[in-house]
């Protein structure tokens, strides 16, 4: 005779109460500010196909993904709007994804110009982010805090620049006094990047952060948040 296994765990989501964080995180952004869900790891084990319908039912447009699965994934579950891989990506991942319309980061000369041979051989896909290392995190993040920094952004805004629609940043910490300066530091170099090039401030999306860059109080130079956790905390449920 079989028995059935009795599980010795398991993990109970509510999906109410993840409704309930999200509307509660739209109402934390400063005015004016836009919100990325990031979906990273199958939304952090919750699993991407039950969460990005509440995106869609609060009016979410902007989902953060690092692997093509989980790009896949944003889309099957009726994700229509704006998916942003929040690293640096091989060519081969860049052409697997293009039927998903991944917008990638680039942050090297040589891959800013593999990115330009696929979309001149009438393949890719347009839009671009450059990521900056304001702050000394990294996460693929470019340095132009050096004059080796500036002249490889120099030539990756003279390969793709006209594809260029976001810049990032990751903050290294989110102690008050370190947000604050590295925020000042990253809009420092948004403007040299726009001084150095034809691109216009007005027309980019600058996005920063994460759940505990927006949870600090320190208001910092971003046209949109980017979080994941912060829909998942327990203690962000009231």
């Amino acid at each position: 005779m079989s028995v059935d296994p009795i599980p010795s765990s398991w993990c109970e989501i509510h999906l109410d109460r993840v409704s309930k964080n999200l509307e509660l995180t739209l109402g934390l952004l400063p005015k004016g500010a836009a919100f990325c869900a990031v979906m990273k790891a199958d939304a952090y084990g919750h699993g991407i196909s039950r969460i990005v319908p509440l995106l869609s039912e609060q009016k979410v447009t902007c989902v953060g993904i690092t692997s093509n699965a989980e790009a896949r994934s944003v889309r099957d579950a009726g994700f229509s709007g704006t998916l942003l891989r929040l690293r640096a990506a091989t060519l081969q991942e860049i052409e697997a994804a293009l039927p998903d319309r991944v917008e990638e980061q680039v942050g090297s000369p040589w891959g800013a110009k593999q990115l330009r041979k696929l979309l001149e051989s009438g393949r890719g896909y347009s839009r671009v982010h450059l990521p900056l290392n304001a702050g000394g995190m990294s996460r693929d993040g470019l340095d132009i805090s050096t004059t080796v920094g500036q002249q490889n952004c120099r030539e990756i805004l003279d390969e793709i620049g006209q594809n260029i629609v976001g810049i990032s940043t990751h903050f290294p910490t989110n102690e008050p006094a370190c947000l604050k300066h590295n925020s000042d530091l990253f809009k420092q170099e948004v403007e040299w990047v726009c001084g150095n090039s034809d691109l216009n401030r007005s027309e980019l999306l600058v996005h920063a952060g994460s759940t505990l860059t927006l949870l600090s109080g320190e208001r910092v130079e971003t046209d949109m948040y980017r979080c994941g956790a912060i829909l998942y905390l327990s203690l962000i449920h009231i």
